[in-house]
């Protein structure tokens, strides 16, 4: 009796049927290894076999999976493989567009039966490539343990669901590299920082990329309307954008502008947008374009115009050179100061403005820096000679410092004739000879005199001091000691004072921790006699005067011990650094100084207290304040009466020069 299931299975509109409606499943489902498996239940179940597989052929080409299948082992599914050589179903049926049907394995003469078939015991079966000879992707199959014989309908049948197979894994394939096209599109986008967007000119609908909503700022829940999108730009700016697309609708040309637009914040920025007209069939069919922030671009064009025409303005030269000291811009100005024309120098040597001997050393410097990368050319300031077009020398200070726009390196210098300073600096320095020469001759004149005072008023507490009363002694001693304190005050003046410039000794390295030792042996008896406390951090080294930071030093801490009132005197030295310069710092815990008073203490003679109960000439800290304005520094105090005083002082970090 024939089984009327099998019948219905095997008949032509059945499988009609079965193919469409596994041909409907395949454009509706997302997941394709389940359409596989449906398709090998499709086929087992339509051809009555214990078997349906899909094989992948692997990318090696050497092996294909067995990716989906019904029928076999628990655990062979995913896992097991089989070769595809000739001497194998699959790799047999890999090379042919014809299904390859075996009544029985056991005495098949075209290949042997792969261990996938033996271990199962199949008998006959029957397989179709998946795709194409040219571009195979694997192999359907079916098989039966019973040795029976397939028909033309059945390899047909097979046939139609491979084909449904593959058009389902194309597309699935298609749609992955369309994936992957838009991700790299998008991740492209995002790298260059460019957004697209295009405009149908049919429907006059507006496309915009994700990444031009980041750029612009909005939300990207929908594009705006054409006329909407154009309230994105600065007010001033939108007939720009108008006139631009609308001449690109009408005449098919491309245009590339530069806008403003503005933040849903408020911000304004500038924007740089390309569109291109798409031509079909002689139609313009949409506008397509691409649209970058530039704001940071045009900062820096804006900055680059103020820079030039301050440059155009400038009395000082201003050059910029590259790494081989060639000159490649320069401003105006160089022909006031060297007697050159503008466009002579641009492209020649820097050198050309230095005498013969610098200009030697200044090759030397350049080739060390290209050679080891030593920056010897980052000057902050120096004062170096200059050569006037004519030969003649002129005196220059020179500040350089190195730059980097659009990818190139450059030196940027200002170059200053200090012709004028130098000859008030010489002025200056002959004004102070003289007033040093008229201070030790006022000093000399006055303290003759000083000294008969002195001779008299002593010889008269001699002979009359027993015919004196006590008030009398009293008015002879305090004139005496008011004499004598006149004289520490001239000789202050003149040996101290007035002579830090004209007698002060070459700067070199000092290390202050050594100054600092040398002033604590000075004070060694002032110390142990008021038993004070000083402690110090680890001070820094300085270019300087050696002689001249030790009397800083010492005045600064002979202060802080004679101050530091009826309690035990505790001082303390520090150093900090600004990046620029160090900031040394000498802290007591002293009676202080009023607030108002914190300018007067630096001037000479100005005290604030009385000599019998702080004698002193008036001049340590108008001295100090000398000594660190010559080391290009600065000295003030910090105080509050009662609460102690700190004074600190900044002196220029060491920095090796070179040419």
């Amino acid at each position: 009796m024939v089984d009327p299931t099998r019948t219905e299975s095997r008949s032509a509109a059945y499988r009609q049927r079965v193919v469409a409606e596994l041909g409907q499943k395949a454009l509706e489902i997302d997941d394709i290894d389940q359409l596989m498996h449906d398709a090998s239940v499709v086929v087992a179940e339509t051809l009555d076999v214990d078997y349906c597989k899909v094989l992948e052929l692997l990318p090696s080409g050497e092996e294909v999976l067995l990716r989906q299948g019904i029928g076999w082992h628990e655990g062979v599914v995913g896992s097991a493989t089989a070769p595809t050589d000739r001497d194998s179903q699959a790799g047999y049926t890999l090379l042919t567009e014809d299904p390859v049907i075996v009544d029985d394995l056991r005495t098949e003469g075209r290949f042997s039966g792969p261990e996938l078939l033996t271990s199962h015991d199949v008998v006959s079966g029957m397989s179709v490539l998946i795709g194409s000879v040219e571009a195979p992707w694997g192999v359907l199959g079916a098989h039966s343990t019973e040795r029976r014989e397939f028909t033309e309908d059945d390899a047909a049948f097979v046939q139609n669901v491979a084909n449904i197979l593959a058009a389902a894994i194309e597309a699935e394939q298609t749609h992955r590299r369309l994936e992957r096209t838009l991700d790299l599109f998008e991740k492209t986008e995002r790298t260059a920082d460019v957004g697209g967007w295009a405009i149908d000119t049919e429907t006059m609908e507006l496309f915009w990329t994700d990444h031009l909503f980041d750029i612009l700022g909005i939300a990207d829940d929908e594009e705006p309307p054409l006329e909407e999108a154009l309230d994105v730009y600065h007010e001033a700016d939108r007939p720009i954008v108008r006139d631009a697309v609308e001449n690109a609708i009408d005449t098919g040309e491309s245009f590339d502008v530069e806008v403003r637009f503005r933040t849903p914040s408020g911000e304004i920025r500038w924007l740089h947008a390309l569109g291109t007209p798409v031509i079909e069939d002689g139609e313009i069919v949409s506008i397509r374009g691409a649209a970058q922030d530039v704001t940071e671009r045009k900062e820096r064009e804006r900055e680059l115009e103020q820079y030039q025409a301050l440059t155009e303005a400038a009395n000082d030269v201003i050059v910029t050179i590259d790494e081989r000291s060639v000159v490649r811009t320069i401003n105006p100005a160089v022909t006031d100061v060297f007697g050159y024309d503008q466009g002579e120098l641009e492209g020649e040597s820097l050198t050309e403005l230095m005498p013969d001997e610098f200009a030697e050393r200044h090759h030397r410097a350049v080739e060390r820096y290209l050679e080891t990368g030593e920056r010897t050319l980052d000057w902050e300031y120096v004062e170096l000679p200059g050569e006037h077009a004519d030969g003649s020398e002129i005196p220059l200070a020179i500040s350089f410092s190195e730059t980097e726009f659009e990818g190139e390196r450059f030196l940027t210098g200002v170059v200053r004739d200090i012709t004028e300073r130098k000859r008030y600096e010489r002025e200056l320095e002959a004004s102070h000879d003289r007033l040093e020469q008229f201070a030790s001759a006022v000093s000399h004149d006055l303290k003759e005199p000083l000294t008969t005072i002195t001779s008299y008023l002593q010889l008269l507490d001699r002979r009359y001091r027993d015919d004196l009363d006590e008030e009398a002694r009293e008015f002879i001693d305090v004139s005496v000691n008011s004499v004598t304190r006149m004289r520490r005050m001239l000789d202050g003046i003149v040996s101290e004072y007035a002579r830090v410039d004209s007698r002060g000794a070459t700067f070199e390295p000092v290390d202050l921790n050594s100054v600092l030792d040398d002033a604590l042996i000075d004070l060694g008896r002032k110390i142990d006699e008021s038993d004070a406390e000083i402690t110090s951090e680890s001070l820094p080294r300085v270019e300087g005067d050696p002689g001249q930071l030790h009397q800083l030093l010492l005045n600064l801490l002979d202060n802080a011990i004679k101050y530091s009132g009826e309690s035990t005197p505790r001082i303390d030295v520090s150093a900090a650094s600004d990046g620029q310069m160090w900031v040394i710092s000498v802290r007591d815990e002293g009676i202080g100084i009023d607030p108002g008073a914190t300018e007067t203490v630096f001037e000479v003679f100005q005290r604030l207290h009385d000599d019998g109960a702080y004698p002193g000439s008036g001049i340590g800290l108008a001295l100090c304040r000398r000594v660190v304005e010559r080391h290009g520094g600065e000295i003030w105090v910090e105080s509050e009466p009662g609460e102690g005083s700190t004074f600190s002082f900044t002196l220029p970090m060491t920095r090796t020069r070179d040419a």
